[in-house]
């Protein structure tokens, strides 16, 4: 968990979609941040790394992360 979900776990989250679905695993991935805003997207500066890399993929729109208290 990251605290913008805009940059580094944003690349995470669409490699990892990426891969899963190239490998047809049965697996959900999901990236979220304690501040982030629900709907915003990454940034730029991710994409365009992301891009640098050969790894031009959709980004997921950021969520916030929410913690259930037991």
């Amino acid at each position: 968990i990251c605290t913008g979900n805009i940059c580094r776990s944003a690349m995470a989250d669409a490699y990892m979609k990426k891969r899963v679905a190239e490998e047809n695993l049965p697996i959900e991935v999901y990236s979220s941040g304690i501040y982030a805003e629900n709907g915003g997207q990454a940034s730029y500066l991710a994409i365009e790394t992301m891009e640098e890399y050969e790894k031009a993929f959709l980004f997921s729109p950021t969520s916030k992360h929410s913690h259930a208290s037991g």
